[in-house]
This record gives C-alpha cells, sequence and structure tokens, in this order.
C-alpha cells in the first residue's frame, strides 16, 4: 500500500522540474519585475531560470499581488481614458461639422421677411445641436475626471503596500 501511494505521489511530481524555461523580465510601474513568458515591454530582456527554483514552494507575497492587480487596474484604467479621450474628439469634430453645415444651409436665405425666418430657425437648431454636443462632451470628460480620480487612489493605496 505504501509503496503505490509512493509511486502514485511520485507520478503526480510535475515533470520538467529541472527543465529551464525562457522568459522575458521586465519593470512595471512601480520598479518591480514582471516575468512574462512573452515580450512585457520595451525593456524586456531574456531571462533563463530553472523550473527547480520556481515549483510550488515559491509563492508571491500578498502585497507582491496587490501591486500586480493595482497595475492592471491603472493600465485598465488609463485605456479608458485614451477610449474616451478619442470620443471626446469625435463628438467635437461631429459638432463643428454639423454647425457648418447649418451655417452654409443659412447663408442660403432670401433677403426678406422669409429668409430672416428661415435663419432664425437655424440659429434654433445650432443652439440645439451645440446643448446636444455640449452635454455629451461634458459627460465624458466627468468620466475622464472620475477614471484619472481612480487612477490616483489606485496609486497612493499601491504606495502605501511599499
Amino acid at each position: 500500500m505504501r509503496t503505490a501511494l509512493a509511486a502514485l505521489w511520485v507520478a503526480l511530481l510535475p515533470f520538467p522540474a529541472f527543465a529551464e524555461t525562457v522568459i522575458y523580465q521586465c519593470t512595471a510601474q512601480w520598479r518591480q519585475p514582471v516575468f512574462s513568458d512573452r515580450p512585457c515591454g520595451a525593456d524586456a530582456r531574456l531571462a533563463t531560470v530553472s523550473n527547480a527554483q520556481t515549483t510550488s514552494s515559491t509563492r508571491s507575497s500578498p502585497s507582491t499581488w496587490a501591486r500586480i492587480s493595482a497595475d492592471n487596474a491603472v493600465r485598465e484604467a488609463q485605456r479608458l481614458i485614451t477610449r474616451r479621450q478619442d470620443r471626446l474628439k469625435n463628438y467635437e469634430k461631429h459638432r463643428d461639422s454639423r454647425i457648418a453645415e447649418l451655417r452654409h444651409q443659412g447663408s442660403a436665405a432670401n433677403n426678406n421677411l422669409a429668409g430672416a425666418q428661415y435663419r432664425a430657425s437655424f440659429a434654433t437648431e445650432m443652439q440645439a445641436v451645440t446643448s446636444q454636443y455640449d452635454a455629451k462632451i461634458r459627460s465624458t470628460r466627468g468620466d475622464i475626471d472620475r477614471l484619472q480620480h481612480s487612477i490616483d487612489r489606485v496609486r497612493d493605496a499601491a504606495a502605501q503596500l511599499q
């Protein structure tokens, strides 16, 4: 019975325990080393680690995982900020082109009472377009500010871990 258990235990050990694995090492935002099986940044360099040293006996500390999680949260928030900034540019571009189109249409009005009413309707429509896009722009800027505030909170919390 003991022999069978010992044989089962040996069979369950990882086979490549003494093989070498090629990994890339980079530096994270808080100057912590980051390891990956693919190039992980501009400063990526090859590192060879023996699996005999890295088997289940070594574990990362909770603060390391907290820093990794914080780094991922910051990256995700920065990605969302970039998307919101692109959306902001699109809103401004569409607003400006719509207003230019309305101005062009309004310039074709006759120089009489009917033309004056026609121009007034374009002015009202231009105000509506402006307020519509301004509301979208304000909302998007608010999103960017909230994301930036969350980045600051995450960075402050990560700094306290060190």
